[in-house]
């Protein structure tokens, strides 16, 4: 369940509606608009508070699932260049064995399979 709202008050904001209770009292119901103001700006400001809090621990929770989709554009830089170096080195041999064992075809087939796995790479960023 909600773990914020299940805590008990918060003391300086019992502490501040007992001031402004008080002071109320003592000036009269002319201070009651203005009491009512600054009560409800008080709860408005903890709500967005819990909720920034929550929405933060949320989104830690989620980065920690999902540590890939969270990258830096210097890293997914890093890995593209990675990865077609990678597929340059590999590319290279097999291009060797398959133009010795295979023929053009051999060749084409190396080629295309190292298109298909940078295109599947570069649609999973």
């Amino acid at each position: 369940m909600n773990d914020v709202s299940s805590q008990a008050p918060r003391p300086d904001a019992v502490r501040d509606l007992s001031e402004a209770l008080a002071a109320q009292q003592a000036a009269g119901p002319s201070s009651a608009d203005a009491l009512a103001q600054r009560f409800l700006a008080r709860v408005q400001r903890d709500i967005d508070e819990q909720v920034d809090l929550r929405v933060q621990q949320q989104l830690a929770t989620w980065k920690a699932a999902n540590p890939g989709t969270w990258l830096s554009q210097r890293d997914r830089a890093q890995q593209a260049k990675e990865v077609m170096l990678g597929s340059l080195g590999i590319g290279v041999p097999l291009t060797i064995g398959a133009g010795i064992f295979g023929g053009i075809w051999g060749i084409v087939i190396v080629w295309v399979g190292l298109i298909i796995i940078n295109v599947a790479w570069a649609r999973r960023s």
